[in-house]
Parts: structure tokens; C-alpha cells; sequence
């Protein structure tokens, strides 16, 4: 597992062609969100009274997606224009 990763990483990154850079870059940080967020959801639905302590690290996790996907949305719109 680990030596397919990174030889996906170094021909993701060896790749010329920005446009097709980005978008695994972009789909990547969407995937990892919405799992995290997913997950947010499903401790909070069944985690018991301590639920606040089992969602703290998810915070933590997910925060800087939110930005990434943030800046994600605001280049793809002024793409647009």
C-alpha cells in the first residue's frame, strides 16, 4: 500500500498539466471533508452524553478543509469570469 502511494503521489506531482493537477488536488480535499464531516455526523447521532469530547479532534481535522475548500470555490469562480 504504502509504495502505491507513493508512486501515485510522485506521478501526481510530476504531472505537467496544471489544470489536471488541480482537479485531483480539488477532489481529493472535497473526499477527505465530506468524510470527516460524515463522521462528524454519525458521533453525533450516536455518541452518548460525552459527545463534545469525541468531536473536538474531528474539529480540528476538518477546520482546515473548510478553508482549503474555501479557496477551492473562490479560484473556480474567478475561473469562471
Amino acid at each position: 500500500m504504502t509504495s502505491t502511494v507513493n508512486e501515485l503521489t510522485a506521478r501526481l506531482l510530476s504531472s505537467n498539466d496544471h489544470e489536471l493537477l488541480s482537479t485531483r488536488v480539488d477532489v481529493i480535499l472535497v473526499a477527505l471533508l465530506t468524510m470527516l464531516l460524515v463522521e462528524r455526523e454519525f458521533l453525533r447521532a450516536y455518541v452518548g452524553p460525552n459527545v463534545r469530547l469525541r468531536l473536538h479532534p474531528l474539529a480540528i481535522g476538518y477546520a482546515p478543509l473548510l478553508v482549503g475548500f474555501a479557496l477551492i470555490v473562490v479560484v473556480r469562480l474567478k475561473g469562471i469570469r
